[in-house]
């Protein structure tokens, strides 16, 4: 699934997702553990970022605990029970988050299984979507992602083929003929050639929807101009 980023959360959770994923076929204990300490580190990033935009609180860092409570109380919503059930799974993962950072004495474990990287990503699911409920808020969207491609090679080495297709039979020459192009790692490629009458959004749209690789910019030319042009922000893209 290709990945429009449009939110910093987001931008951070999905860093957590890639290195959750490498970890996971990774068959040596220290590349895998590295992936796995550093995929908790950036998930508890972009928790504790949406953490303060929802309470609307300027610093949840550092006394973590008491800080959010805080903020909670600020909020006037109802205080979080860390004695039980999500939020002290929330403090368990904070523990082992600020062992990872701040630590590493001899009693922590620099090699965690993938399944810790799990683990931790479902706790801050959890606790933000109960957050958010808490507040009447919807949660957002990104929290709810849990994939990603993981390692795709080294860019533009390979063999690779781009279709062209060509619908309503129309001249590909014609100074208004629709032209459908996207950008990719490896450049600027021709998708589709329509006729003048159809709408450029529905065929950047079309498009999109259908991609199989991140590109980073879907354009629509009439002739030689450009008619739309859509910069994407997405995930493995030039």
């Amino acid at each position: 699934m290709n990945k429009i980023i449009n939110d910093v959360h987001y931008h951070v959770w999905s860093d957590a997702l890639h290195l959750r994923q490498l970890a996971r076929p990774t068959p040596d204990k220290w590349d895998r553990s590295t992936y796995v300490r550093a995929a908790v580190v950036m998930a508890w990033t972009a928790f504790e970022t949406a953490l303060a935009e929802v309470l609307n609180a300027q610093r949840i860092g550092g006394k973590f605990r008491e800080n959010v409570d805080a903020a909670v109380y600020a909020s006037g919503l109802a205080p979080l029970d860390w004695g039980q059930g999500i939020w002290q799974s929330v403090a368990h993962l904070n523990a082992c988050r600020v062992d990872y950072v701040h630590r590493t004495a001899a009693g922590t474990d620099l090699f965690p299984e993938a399944s810790v990287a799990d683990g931790a990503l479902q706790t801050i699911r959890n606790a933000l979507t109960d957050l958010y409920h808490n507040a009447g808020k919807a949660p957002p969207i990104w929290i709810s992602d849990d994939s990603d491609r993981g390692w795709t090679g080294s860019g533009k080495d390979g063999c690779y083929a781009y279709g062209i297709a060509i619908h309503g039979r129309v001249d590909q020459d014609a100074p208004d003929t629709l032209r459908v192009a996207f950008v990719d790692k490896r450049g600027e490629h021709i998708h589709a050639y329509h006729p003048s009458g159809a709408d450029p959004n529905v065929l950047a749209a079309e498009l999109l929807k259908n991609l199989r690789e991140p590109v980073s910019t879907i354009r629509v030319y009439r002739g030689d101009s450009v008619e739309l042009e859509w910069i994407l922000r997405m995930r493995g893209a030039p």
